[in-house]
């Protein structure tokens, strides 16, 4: 499965399938595609690949990766967890359930996550 070829969305019936072939929960499913997603991201200026793969209400599955644009300060980069929420509603969706992110959340993230309608995070080591 090429997740960049298919827009960093997972639809529901791909979902299911994947859950099904490997025998995952649903967690267990977002785990398993931090890794691959961690590796789209595009950091040339800090070389620090972060992944976020979220859970969207529909049931489709949202990835997102840090962006870094050369000659421009950090603070201009996107982070994968705005990736993903950008991505969300991008496609129509109205609520993430659930959000794994492959790094602790910085401020600038952990601020943005305030908002009531996000997920607890989900961290992995």
């Amino acid at each position: 499965m090429a997740l960049e070829r298919d827009g960093f969305v997972l639809e529901p019936a791909q979902v299911a399938e994947l859950k099904q072939r490997f025998g995952l929960s649903e967690a267990e499913l977002l785990y398993s595609l931090i890794e691959p997603t961690q590796r789209l991201a595009r950091p040339p200026v800090s070389d620090y690949h972060v992944g976020a793969v979220g859970l969207g209400e529909s049931g489709r599955v949202l990835l997102g990766v840090n962006v870094e644009l050369h000659g421009l300060p950090l603070n201009q980069s996107i982070h994968a967890e705005q990736f993903v929420i950008a991505n969300a509603v991008r496609v129509g969706e109205r609520r993430l359930t659930r959000l794994a992110v492959s790094a602790e959340p910085c401020g600038h993230c952990r601020q943005v996550r305030t908002t009531p309608v996000l997920p607890p995070v989900l961290s992995c080591d």
